[in-house]
């Protein structure tokens, strides 16, 4: 038999060079599998988040008042009107706005000092901080933020009203952990401190996106307020896109000069968001599935090369009785143990190298042993399939023809 069976010694060479190509390939492409799977239970982690209302079948269509409507009685009469005409267009089941729309490019945030009645004026610089919005009766129902307690803003709650406010869960736990906040009375700077009375509790809204943490929020009605940057919210009865049309002219129905910011659904406004994250997931997936191919193919390769100088041993041993089964075997063996090896490295670089990857993550640890281990037996299991299916051949070698040197 030539050479053992093992051809010769640049054969020999050929065959650790390609097994040391094929190790570093399988490394490879476990650190960008790791990745990729990594960033899809964030994605998947992040899709179940609760944003805190409902995009489902809403649109908003946003404007800015301050210029053509510098009084706030006319800010108020203004949307008042624009409200009432969306409310008619066929198709629309509810309408609000608010000062500040989750998720939009233009999210109008005012933080602001607070100020709790009845309770001890904190020092120069000590006054906590919330965030100030202004809201529409019917807003929190049309946007689908759930009501906790109490009520949310009504018709009544006008100018000649009594003032009132409605606060969120995350404030609401903060500063009254052990008692009910419906009756309290509160004030904020922007309001100019004037008292308001709590009179609901809303769920919480993520304003910033999936991954932010809610925001301590307090409410105010805009006929009470009448803020001038505002973002107008209509729940449809089915598909909302096609209803923007009819609610930009509802808003030019009732002045032709008013400049729409933006216009869009809230679907829309979500996937947006996530606009980064689909990106980077689509690019490492893209490397790490052409890096899970191109190891296989080698693997492949290198089995086949191995088999092909091996036939002369593969005729020995079948003529002394070795199975098929066990020919296969030893016909995998190379690359097996480079896949192995290349497994074992990719691990531990992926180990050190997915921690830069953590500000990417939501809901999953950089190195989470889950995603190690099963992308790890993907790799390995590619890599035996990969091996398998050149070493077959070994068996069906003719044991004669590879003794006379023909295999």
């Amino acid at each position: 038999v030539r050479d053992g069976g093992r051809g010769t010694p640049a054969s020999r060479g050929r065959l650790r060079l390609a097994s040391t190509l094929i190790v570093t390939e399988v490394a490879l492409a476990l650190v960008l599998l790791v990745g990729s799977g990594l960033l899809i239970r964030s994605f998947v982690a992040l899709l179940s988040v609760d944003p805190g209302f409902v995009p489902e079948r809403r649109a908003m269509v946003q404007v800015f008042l301050w210029d053509l409507y510098p009084r706030p009685e006319l800010r108020s009469s203004f949307l008042r009107e624009v409200l009432d005409r969306m409310a008619a267009v066929p198709g629309v089941k509810l309408a609000g706005a608010v000062s500040a729309m989750p998720f939009a490019a233009a999210n109008i945030g005012v933080q602001t000092p607070i100020r709790f009645e009845g309770r001890p004026a904190p020092g120069p610089g000590e006054s906590p901080n919330v965030y100030t919005t202004v809201a529409t009766d019917g807003y929190f129902e049309t946007i689908g933020v759930a009501l906790r307690r109490g009520r949310t803003f009504a018709a009544s709650d006008n100018a000649s009203g009594a003032p009132v406010a409605v606060i969120s869960e995350s404030l609401a736990r903060h500063y009254f952990p052990d008692e009910d906040p419906i009756g309290k009375r509160i004030a904020v700077s922007f309001d100019g401190n004037r008292s308001r009375e709590i009179v609901g509790i809303v769920a919480d809204v993520r304003h910033d996106g999936l991954q932010a943490a809610p925001r301590e929020e307090m409410y105010m009605p805009h006929a009470q307020f009448p803020f001038g940057s505002m973002t107008i919210v209509v729940r449809a009865a089915g598909d909302p896109e096609p209803l923007l049309p009819a609610l930009q002219r509802a808003v030019w129905a009732v002045n032709r000069n008013q400049a729409i910011y933006a216009a869009t659904t809230l679907d829309a406004l979500v996937l947006s968001s996530l606009r980064e994250r689909r990106f980077n997931l689509a690019l490492i997936g893209s490397f790490a599935t052409l890096a899970l191919v191109l190891a296989a193919v080698g693997v492949y390769g290198l089995i086949s090369y191995s088999t092909s100088r091996r036939s002369g041993e593969f005729g020995v041993r079948l003529a002394l009785g070795a199975s098929g089964r066990q020919i296969v075997a030893a016909a995998m063996r190379d690359g097996v143990r480079s896949a192995v090896i290349g497994t074992a490295l990719g691990l531990a670089a992926s180990y050190g190298l997915t921690r830069s990857m953590a500000t990417m993550l939501f809901g999953v640890k950089p190195t989470d042993p889950l995603t190690f281990a099963s992308l790890a037996l993907v790799m390995l299991v590619v890599a035996a399939l990969a091996s398998y299916l050149p070493a077959r051949r070994a068996q069906r070698v003719d044991p004669v023809a590879a003794l006379r040197g023909d295999g």
